[in-house]
């Protein structure tokens, strides 16, 4: 597959929401964009924060105990399929 790196960079996010991975959680390979919204992080290490954890979600890393949804390789078929 090559390599892939992260775009890191600023979205007008909903309410509530300072950073988010699209369209989900995985590996660099499937991953379009990493946002923070600067207008809701305060100060430089509120954003540096921020962005390390969404870089986190950007390589498949979850929080504790959540299941991973997206794409996946199933090894019965192989080919790539969504999870729900």
């Amino acid at each position: 597959m090559g390599q892939h790196g992260l775009w890191l960079h600023h979205c007008d996010l909903e309410s509530g929401t300072r950073g988010e991975v699209r369209p989900w959680i995985g590996s660099p390979n499937f991953v379009q964009e990493v946002c923070v919204d600067t207008n809701r992080v305060i100060g430089v290490s509120d954003t540096l924060e921020t962005a390390a954890h969404e870089l986190g979600h950007g390589v498949k890393l979850t929080h504790p105990g959540e299941a991973v949804t997206g794409i996946v390789f199933d090894c019965d078929s192989g080919h790539f399929k969504t999870t729900e």
